[in-house]
């Protein structure tokens, strides 16, 4: 009994560790993506369904320059919102477009009208 006990005990103890050290982030092949489903982060992706090289930001920092592995690449974005209304932007200076979600919005597929224009951020 004392033995199943102290197994039962170890085998928690390991799950708990496992659990804190978990990265929390599927498909981070590239760049800089350790914030999976934190609140007032948002990803881009360079592949649909979140997939490729990722990269994440703070929600409300505005026009952050998208590094050379995603911009111009940009085809799936996901967020988790830290406020109520918060929103997300991608944004193309080279053709003048913004695309804009609710934070908490997640696009396995940025619209056709969007996809591979992201430039900044925000």
């Amino acid at each position: 009994m004392r033995s199943t006990m102290k197994r039962a005990g170890l085998v928690a103890a390991a799950l708990v560790a496992g659990l804190l050290t978990f990265p929390g982030t599927p498909n981070a092949f590239g760049g800089d993506c350790t914030h999976f489903g934190s609140p007032g982060y948002a990803q881009v992706y360079t592949d649909t369904t979140y997939g490729g090289d990722c990269f994440e930001w703070l929600n409300g920092h505005y026009n952050a320059a998208l590094p050379s592995y995603v911009r111009y690449k940009v085809s799936s974005l996901r967020s988790w919102a830290s406020k109520p209304g918060e929103t997300v932007f991608l944004h193309s200076n080279r053709d003048g477009l913004t695309f804009q979600v609710v934070a908490g919005e997640a696009w396995a597929a940025v619209p056709g009208w969007f996809n591979d224009k992201a430039d900044f951020a925000g």
